[in-house]
């Protein structure tokens, strides 16, 4: 038998359950819709089956502890749930769905227990939530919007597949302006009913995008970065905590990052505040 599910919560739990009914099946997973149908009509002569019809619901006590928050010190803990446990680790572009789902179900119906990282498999994944998570904090602190007229801009390259999550976080951070923007090669305006477009989030061209912007106001930053320097005390600079706050491997998240590392590493330049006015 040959089971396919989508690559989100509700298709890994469905997924899961059904592994558990039937060890025997071959699992296939599809990112959407359409890549799953893709993916199953390879198996002709086979049993194929959508999770959906194996498994009609997901049982109520699943769906009861599936967002229950458990109690933790650690601020990167204190929003464990299962249901965030499983959302970033599918995000973690090194998430393996099929061995998420074997996992989940040797754990059924405690699935719970998967939390308390006792074996490997589990462990691997709680690092999975960890990294995803901890990408989308990092870019929600140090991504800089530059505004371009009304609107505003930023460039981020996240590692893992959280750019729709940084998104609706800025939509709802500045629900009054528009916001370009830019993901490795593919460009989004969000807010983009303000512009006529049908969605909240539009992903256009980048020749699009650049007309929308015109030229990015680069001249702004580098004019409060002058200001910044200017300002700045050599002799309190602390390079070792500074390091520790912004380490290098997190460079490449957006430019604003890897501007505030060069300066750590190479110290900041010796602008007067006259340079600011000029």
């Amino acid at each position: 038998m040959i089971i396919g599910y989508k690559k989100d919560v509700d298709g890994v739990l469905r997924a899961a359950i059904a592994l558990n009914r039937n060890p025997d099946a071959i699992m296939v997973c599809g990112a959407s819709a359409r890549e799953l149908k893709e993916k199953l009509a390879m198996y002709d002569g086979e049993v194929v089956l959508n999770v959906d019809e194996v498994v009609k619901d997901v049982p109520f006590h699943v769906k009861a502890e599936l967002w229950v928050k458990f109690p933790s010190c650690s601020p990167m803990q204190r929003s464990l749930s299962l249901g965030s446990y499983l959302t970033f680790a599918l995000r973690n572009h090194n998430c393996v769905p099929d061995e998420l789902v074997r996992l989940m179900a040797r754990y059924y119906p405690k699935l719970t227990a998967i939390l308390a990282h006792k074996d490997e498999t589990a462990r691997k994944y709680f690092k999975y939530y960890r990294e995803t998570m901890g990408e989308l904090e990092r870019l929600k602190a140090h991504v800089r919007f530059r505004p371009s007229g009304d609107m505003l801009y930023a460039e981020i390259s996240p590692q893992h597949d959280v750019k729709d999550l940084f998104m609706e976080w800025a939509m709802r951070r500045t629900p009054d302006k528009v916001i370009v923007i830019g993901c490795h090669s593919e460009h989004y305006i969000l807010n983009a009913r303000a512009l006529g477009y049908s969605e909240d989030i539009a992903c256009v061209t980048a020749e699009e995008a650049a007309r929308l912007l015109g030229t990015a106001p680069d001249s702004d930053s580098e004019v409060w970065d002058t200001y910044y320097d200017s300002q700045a005390i050599e002799n309190r600079r602390n390079k070792r905590y500074a390091k520790g706050r912004l380490p290098a491997k997190y460079s490449y998240i957006s430019p604003e990052i890897r501007k505030e590392r060069k300066k750590i590493e190479h110290g900041i330049s010796n602008d007067k505040l006259g340079d600011y006015f000029t």
